[in-house]
């Protein structure tokens, strides 16, 4: 979808936002919330995120689409409400997708693309995690008994602190100011906060977004690695994880990228302050430190 995007033509339009629409999949796409004018009709088919529980709903907001589309490089002019009311409607096959939804978030996963559930009742037997990206779904006909094996696209929710209102710069934080959402991993930055303590009483060093996840640079944090300290340095690569000590040669706050030393071959390299103590180092383009 990503290529396809990027590769269209730039053209002139726009995207207006409803106030309020029922979605009847386990997910949310642009074509759902808002009209397209004059746009390539592939744009209805972005994904915004996974569909509110039954019985609950949620506002997607101007700004969630316009950083969605800005990422997918989509020019587009924003009109229309400036947040979307999405329920859950009911279909013939929503109790299906509702159970399916509710069993995949208490493993803290969310559907990625669309289901394809059978025409007839059927019942959940099994939703488990099946590897990288993916889950078992085992359905069973209510009028043949019929079991049946489905593979659902997935994809891995994280807790971040998002900040609930716009603020400006030089703001001190509050408990009130803060709030935890469940994101999908990949729309999350490298670091961000996982509890809203790590946050509290820290002054915005920039205006920041209602609904945005909170950054360690858009806070003025104190040091968390001193120059001259021992430090544990990670490496990921192909689902391993490889650690090293290593001295820092500067000063370092969470999410700052900064020059250490390799205890062992006096090798430099650089790598992002994760934590006390903790850090994780930076690849090139060639997957090298």
């Amino acid at each position: 979808m990503l290529a396809i995007l990027t590769a269209s033509p730039a053209l002139a339009a726009s995207v207006v936002l409803r106030e309020r629409v029922e979605t009847s999949g386990p997910y949310v796409r642009l074509g759902e919330v808002a009209e397209i004018q004059g746009g390539d009709p592939l744009w209805a088919d972005i994904f915004l995120g996974p569909a509110p529980a039954a019985g609950e709903s949620r506002c997607i907001t101007r700004e969630a689409v316009r950083a969605r589309l800005a990422y997918l490089g989509v020019a587009a002019e924003l009109q229309g409400a400036s947040g979307v009311e999405v329920r859950l409607g009911r279909g013939p096959e929503a109790p299906v997708m509702d159970e399916i939804v509710r069993r995949l978030r208490t493993s803290g996963l969310a559907p990625e693309g669309e289901m394809k559930l059978p025409e007839s009742p059927a019942e959940v037997l099994e939703v488990l995690p099946a590897g990288w990206g993916e889950a078992r779904v085992r359905l069973k006909e209510k009028d043949s008994g019929r079991e049946i094996l489905l593979t659902v696209k997935v994809q891995r929710l994280r807790k971040a602190v998002v900040i609930l209102q716009a603020m400006k710069m030089g703001r001190a934080l509050e408990a009130a100011d803060l709030g935890i959402q469940e994101l999908p991993e990949r729309s999350l930055p490298r670091v961000y906060f996982h509890d809203t303590s790590e946050c509290e009483g820290r002054r915005l060093l920039k205006p920041v977004k209602g609904g945005a996840v909170l950054e360690p640079g858009s806070l003025q944090l104190p040091r968390a690695i001193a120059r001259g300290s021992l430090c544990t340095l990670t490496q990921s690569s192909g689902g391993l994880a490889l650690r090293c000590q290593a001295k820092a040669l500067s000063d370092g706050k969470l999410g700052e990228v900064i020059p250490f030393e390799i205890t062992d071959s006096r090798k430099t390299v650089r790598a992002r302050v994760l934590g006390d103590g903790e850090a994780a180092m930076e690849l090139d383009e060639e997957g090298a430190p």
